[in-house]
């Protein structure tokens, strides 16, 4: 109706309506109501017999404006795209309300819409194709005091009239008159005879039914040269009589659906590519129109999109989503570039975007096999894909872009104690990836700071209070655990899912500010020991505290249907006896006795938001700059960390032009002169540490969690696709659940680097630890070699061969991009320059996240 007869003042939107037109009214003032929550304003002006409903909201005006979907002056208006990419519904409720606007219907229930926009009535011509509705578009000279040409659209033959009353289910013009127009169109309508270039009847194939319509019914004879779509219809009511087979009756019903255009002219133009022509987002009839094909989720995902970018939490945080499409998929491709373009606007920008892949796939590429992509509708295969050229297109774009991740869903669920109890594998994440889910379950986490259980005892040595930290997860656990019970959840299914299994995440932060402490190298194998050994103990007590609690106030609803009862845990670790630190024996049977408050215990997230407020450093990842500058109202300042700090200051190495080197070195330290040797083992950065190393980690803490970990696998920027290649598979083998990997610098806009960032960095090179661990694996798993360079990461060069841009399977258009306030690298609340950390973007200023959890 807006587009008909409305307009948009300032910040308000007009609606123009006939002053009988009441039942039109007050639907709209329901609509108004029920959506946003608003009430118009009438004007009335009786000479004009005119009604203005006006609605007051820039909510609406920035909705229309977010979706594109603002109008435009009257000869110049354009049926929006996001009309076109909508499902039918939707286009006929756009097109019943530009008819209730000032459509018309004369005594032959002939439908009229008219505007002065060519282009408009052209595409609303499109718009009634795709519903599969024929209409007649004719061109009128501008009478004695008009302007301009008038564009009238009619729906003339009885089928599509019919068609038109089923389908404007929102029209309350033609709501009055529905039940006697059809009555009337049935009884009495005339169709124009649309005739097929050939004679139907040859398709039936027994010769005495053929005889039978010709002799009996006489319905056409054997010499037609045409079949009109009369006969087609009395061919299908008269199907059993005929006996008609299966086959038939489907031919049959494919010509009732159709309706044939005469061909003008047939013309040769050579060999060429022909491509399969889709709409975004549904399966239609038509695009502009040519006939289409569905063009799958990846253009849901931009409605989703959109749709998080107007909700918002407390009004300033959008929603975060996870986009995950299995490998297997047909639109895999696709999918793989969807954010290709993002850089710099807003496309896909509230999507984290991940690969799901099986094993079926790794056993593809090591064989050298072709892979089958499957229709999820059918379960049949559609066509054959070369693994190694998809592999390539994976990493290529995660290396270009950061986008997408991958998520390994056989080892998500190598473990998963709730797949009998559910039904099925778990094939979905939250925005982070750090907590495996089933449908409608929640995120229920909370982060115990490990800087704060590091003690000093009466010589000055620093330990690690264990005893300490073992009570505090069972405090933790039990939080967690109660919040459950008094939450108030936003949906029903959300609310009894969540209670099902009960799940919670006990995670960590303050991980690098631990080890800082303790004078422990993150990059080093005292580092991943302790990092197995303090996951461990965060899940051991934290289903301490779980038995417990089911021993006082019962298991988790699906218990016995789990896999607990038959002593089995969802904890790597504990089916390696050789790395057990806690008598993990005693615990399986407690469980196996007692049962389990909690079906999952274990995470670790992105803590951006969280560390910060505590004055840590975030979640499991090692700290991102041990000096950079901070913008507060009053003026600029050095931000340190504080373990850093403290320990230049108990050195007396404490001064502003040292902090101003430091932060001019990247925040890093490697490579000055005026900092000690063991300070620069000690005090790492996360570009001071090499990516298989962040794998390492990684894994270590994976061992032991029930869930998975949120981090970034950081690469320098001269790392080369093949880099990305061997992370993904040694993290694969290594036991990670999913791998986010960030090159320096691959974003356009590029992400917050301190200063100095056309300084050259010191280039970081594997721990001694590391090289032994990826010789190992090699050993055991040789046809690595293929797709890793061993030589290259052993000896610190970072496999530098030539990086360079691959024939894309999908080719994007090159279009014209304006700055977004969600673009990546620049923080939407203070401008300040951003950090990829623990999977997620976020600002070390203000304390923003891209991630809802952090």
């Amino acid at each position: 109706h807006y587009y008909e007869n409305g307009r948009r003042k300032n910040s308000k939107i007009e609606l123009y309506l006939n002053i009988d037109e009441k039942n039109v009214k007050e639907k709209v003032k329901r609509y108004l109501i029920e959506l946003f929550g608003l009430e118009p304003k009438e004007l009335v002006k009786e000479e004009q017999h005119e009604v203005t409903l006006i609605i007051p909201s820039t909510k609406i005006v920035k909705f229309l404006e977010l979706n594109s979907l603002s109008k435009d002056k009257s000869e110049n208006i354009t049926v929006p795209e996001l009309i076109f990419r909508s499902r039918p519904s939707v286009m006929a409720a756009f097109l019943a309300g530009f008819f209730d606007g000032d459509g018309t219907i004369d005594q032959h229930y002939r439908i009229v819409l008219k505007s002065i926009s060519e282009r408009f009535i052209k595409e609303t011509q499109l718009l009634f194709m795709a519903l599969g509705i024929i209409t007649s578009v004719q061109e009128y000279e501008p009478k004695e005091d008009a302007h301009r040409k008038v564009y009238t659209l009619r729906v003339q033959t009885r089928d599509m009239k019919i068609k038109a009353f089923e389908k404007f289910v929102e029209s309350v013009k033609l709501a009055t008159i529905k039940e006697r127009a059809l009555r009337t169109l049935e009884e009495n309508g005339k169709n124009k005879k649309y005739s097929f270039p050939f004679n139907a009847v040859y398709k039936i194939k027994k010769p005495e039914i053929r005889a039978k319509i010709q002799r009996d019914y006489k319905l056409l004879s054997y010499n037609s040269k045409v079949t009109h779509r009369t006969f087609v219809r009395r061919v299908l009511e008269l199907k059993d009589e005929l006996g008609l087979d299966k086959e038939e009756v489907k031919y049959f019903t494919m010509l009732s659906k159709l309706y044939p255009v005469k061909i003008s002219k047939i013309e040769s133009l050579g060999v060429q590519k022909v491509y399969d022509i889709q709409v975004k987002g549904v399966h239609l009839l038509t695009g502009n129109g040519i006939y289409t094909s569905n063009s799958g989720p990846v253009s849901f995902m931009h409605l989703i999109d959109a749709v998080s970018d107007v909700i918002k939490q407390g009004g300033v945080r959008r929603g975060a989503n996870m986009g995950i499409l299995e490998v297997w998929h047909p639109d895999i491709e696709k999918f793989i570039h969807a954010k290709e373009q993002n850089v710099g606007t807003n496309v896909l920008s509230n999507f984290n975007i991940s690969v799901g892949i099986w094993e079926d796939f790794w056993e593809a590429l090591k064989e050298g096999k072709k892979y089958p992509l499957i229709n999820p509708r059918t379960g049949k295969k559609v066509r054959e894909v070369d693994p190694k050229a998809l592999f390539e297109e994976l990493a290529y774009m995660a290396w270009a872009k950061a986008d997408p991740g991958v998520v390994f869903f056989d080892i998500i669920n190598k473990r998963n104690v709730l797949e009998k109890a559910k039904g099925g594998k778990i094939r979905a994440t939250n925005p982070c990836g750090e907590e495996p889910l089933y449908e409608y379950e929640s995120c229920n986490l909370a982060s115990i700071n490990l800087a704060k259980f590091v003690k000093y005892d009466e010589s000055g040595r620093p330990y690690f209070d264990w005893d300490e930290y073992a009570h505090v997860i069972q405090k933790v656990a039990k939080y967690l655990d109660n919040s459950i019970d008094v939450n108030k959840f936003p949906l029903p299914e959300i609310d009894y899912n969540t209670k099902l299994t009960r799940r919670i995440g006990v995670g960590m932060m303050g991980l690098a500010d631990a080890l800082f402490k303790l004078g422990i190298p993150y990059n080093s194998k005292e580092g991943f020991d302790f990092m197995r050994k303090v996951t461990e103990y965060l899940t051991f007590y934290s289903y301490k505290y779980s038995v417990e609690a089911a021993k006082k106030r019962g298991t988790f609803p699906l218990y016995d249907k789990s896999d607990y009862p038959e002593g089995k845990l969802p904890v790597e670790g504990f089916y390696h006896r050789e790395v057990w630190n806690l008598p993990w024996d005693e615990l399986a049977e407690e469980i196996k006795r007692y049962g389990v408050r909690n079906a999952m215990v274990t995470t670790c997230p992105p803590t951006g938001s969280v560390s910060m407020i505590a004055d840590t450093s975030s979640g499991i990842e090692p700290i991102f700059a041990l000096v950079y500058k901070k913008s507060v109202t009053v003026g600029e300042f050095y931000y340190v960390d504080p373990v850093f700090e403290a320990e230049l200051k108990k050195r007396g190495l404490y001064s502003d032009e040292l902090l101003a080197k430091i932060s001019n070195n990247y925040g890093s330290v490697q490579g000055l002169e005026e900092i000690p040797e063991d300070m620069q083992r000690v005090f790492v950065t996360a570009m001071d540490i090499h990516w298989l190393d962040h794998i390492l980690a990684q894994a270590s803490i994976q061992l032991w969690l029930t869930d998975s970990a949120s981090k970034t696998i950081n690469m320098p920027n001269d790392a080369t696709v093949e880099d990305v290649k061997a992370a993904y598979l040694l993290a694969y083998k290594l036991g990670c659940k999913g791998v986010t990997v960030y090159r320096d610098g691959s974003l356009s806009v590029q992400v917050y680097s301190v200063e100095g960032e056309r300084k050259k960095r010191v280039p970081a090179k594997p721990s001694e630890y590391a090289k032994k661990i990826l010789e190992k694996i090699i050993e055991k798993e040789p046809w690595l070699k293929k797709f890793v360079d061993v030589e290259a990461i052993l000896n610190g060069t970072n496999g530098k061969g030539p990086s360079f841009k691959l024939n894309l399977t999908v080719e994007v258009p090159h279009q014209k991009t304006k700055k977004s306030e969600a673009q990546s690298g620049v923080c939407p609340v203070c401008g300040a320059k951003t950090v990829f950390e623990s999977g997620c973007e976020v600002c070390k200023n203000c304390g923003w996240s891209r991630c809802v959890i952090s």
